[in-house]
């Protein structure tokens, strides 16, 4: 939750200046780079099975929807 409240005055700042997909890219970005480290270290890192790469590949594709 603290997460969110930091991250809402970045994008009121930003708000007309940045375009917001490229605001909402930057969001998950920072998080995956927070969250890996500490995913790694508890040995949960891993490729989920073969069988559901094709929905994680269809929601790299077109989960993101420009406004």
């Amino acid at each position: 939750m603290a997460g969110i409240a930091v991250f809402y005055p970045i994008v009121k700042a930003m708000n007309g200046t940045v375009d917001a997909t490229l605001i909402a890219f930057l969001r998950f970005f920072i998080a995956s780079i927070l969250l890996a480290p500490i995913l790694a270290y508890r040995g949960s890192l891993r490729l989920p099975p073969v069988r559901d790469w094709m929905p994680f590949i269809g929601l790299a594709f077109c989960a993101v929807m420009p406004t």
